[in-house]
């Protein structure tokens, strides 16, 4: 599962984006400018909420974060995956369709 951090250092628009408050005040466009937003469903993430009962952070599907007081409904996770710098790309593009082949 992603952490609020993983999702906020994937996003291109460092500038406007790069932070919790930053990205909520600008929630509009870092969507559009990150490479985990789908803009299709809400979804957790690993991070809880120092704040607001412990709860992780909800990523909405049109960008905004919220640490809610409360879990509700069936949002997802992101999975991640840590690679070493040994493990390189030998084939795909990184599409549905297309997808990355990894070796050693």
């Amino acid at each position: 599962m992603a952490t609020l951090s993983e999702y906020l250092r994937s996003n291109s628009n460092k500038n406007s984006c790069g932070s919790l408050s930053l990205n909520n005040n600008n929630y509009d466009s870092c969507v559009n400018t990150g490479w985990m937003d789908t803009n299709a469903t809400s979804w957790w993430t690993l991070s809880l909420s120092a704040s607001v009962s412990g709860n992780p952070f909800l990523v909405y599907w049109y960008g905004l974060i919220d640490d809610l007081n409360y879990i509700y409904g069936t949002n997802g996770v992101r999975p991640v995956v840590y690679l070493t710098s040994e493990v390189k790309i030998t084939s795909g593009n990184g599409s549905q369709s297309n997808p990355y082949t990894l070796s050693l």
